[in-house]
């Protein structure tokens, strides 16, 4: 859901753990978890997000060379031509682990 270019945004996914499989590891380690979502609204300039990119903000962009980046700014520009802030939502999701003998 991140306003980012799309091989960004698969390389992104690709190094995300589902909340399942790290309910699940909790779980065999003897964890009863729980867990809350939230989304949440963020709105950004668009020129603050292509500095960000380009500065290499998440891990994510360190994939790409600078041309891949400028190119992967373009795709995002025709995405949000006529905007000078992107409204997008992120969620976040809370997982309580508890064991009994631990705090």
């Amino acid at each position: 859901n991140f306003p980012f270019f799309q091989d960004a945004l698969k390389k992104f996914s690709e190094n995300q753990i589902s909340e399942n499989k790290l309910k699940n590891y909790m779980s065999q380690e003897g964890f009863r978890t729980s867990s809350q979502k939230y989304e949440i609204e963020i709105t950004i300039e668009k020129t603050r997000l292509f500095k960000m990119i380009k500065n290499r903000f998440m891990s994510t962009f360190n994939y790409f060379t600078d041309a891949e980046i400028e190119q992967g700014l373009a795709e995002i520009n025709e995405r949000y031509p006529d905007t000078d802030n992107i409204l997008f939502y992120d969620e976040l999701i809370i997982i309580n682990a508890s064991k009994k003998g631990l705090y």
